[in-house]
């Protein structure tokens, strides 16, 4: 039997011996072995931290819902959610309130202005300092020329393929036909064009948040299988090996309701 004791300090160890010495006392048929911990960290108790906002968090599992139809979408990212929405078409728009950075306590001070205690510091530093002098270093061997620099052949291959890609991309036919193609390939986007219905890409809520990539494919199909979202164009990411039927919704958090932030 392992009992654990919070560590407190150098009075610890003669706490634990006797502790071992009335448990043998007590039952001596059992094996008590006790083991100290470290007491929580400040951290735990305070949260000094500035909270990531919703839309900027990477590794969740999100849901979106149309304005006018009620139709849920579920997806997955390993990136900013901000970033997924936009490849799905949302308008750069988008959170661009909660971007902004204000001061909250309403401290609108000049940078220039400062508190009396710093300016008579400022102005002390400024009286007893030496003067800084421009110190200019002449280059005494030049650097190379970009195009005299030698470079191999993996390399030069590369550029060049870049460069026929921008010019590719540059010409407006091929870039609408590449517009085209990512519409095609997000549901969400689809689904805009061809009812006219809005996302709600502000109101969307985070279903889960994992780390571990397979994980978080999996918890994705669990969610689509379970409430077999309606914009969703496949049923699972990953083979649901265990569950191949999926789960049963009350076993699995409502992507329409659920936010795991709040």
């Amino acid at each position: 039997m392992y009992v654990e004791i919070p560590y407190t300090g150098l009075s610890t160890n003669s706490f634990k011996h006797e502790l071992c010495r009335i448990s043998g006392q007590v039952r001596p048929d059992l094996d008590v072995r006790f083991y100290t911990k470290p007491p929580p960290s400040v951290q735990t108790y305070f949260n000094i931290k500035d909270p990531i906002p919703k839309h900027l968090k990477a590794d969740v599992v999100y849901s979106v819902n149309c304005i006018d139809c009620g139709h849920t979408y579920v997806g997955k990212t390993i990136r900013q959610p901000i970033r997924r929405f936009k490849e799905h078409g949302a308008p750069d728009s988008i959170f661009q309130q909660q971007n902004t950075h204000s001061d909250t306590n309403g401290n609108n001070m000049n940078h220039t202005e400062q508190p009396p205690v710093q300016q008579a510091i400022h102005n002390n530093i400024k009286t007893t300092t030496r003067p800084i002098r421009n110190r200019h270093r002449a280059r005494q061997t030049p650097y190379p020329e970009p195009t005299n620099i030698r470079r191999s052949a993996r390399i030069q291959a590369q550029r060049a393929n870049s460069r026929n890609d921008n010019n590719t991309n540059n010409n407006p036919r091929n870039h609408n036909i590449n517009q085209q193609t990512s519409t095609i390939k997000s549901s969400i986007a689809e689904h805009q064009n061809q009812t006219g219905r809005h996302m709600d890409w502000e109101g969307f809520k985070i279903v889960y948040h994992e780390t571990h990539k397979q994980k978080l494919l999996l918890k994705e199909s669990l969610v689509i299988k379970a409430y077999n979202t309606f914009l969703n164009k496949t049923t699972h990411s990953v083979p649901l090996i265990l569950f191949p039927e999926g789960i049963q919704p009350n076993n699995i958090p409502n992507p329409t309701t659920f936010d795991q932030q709040h």
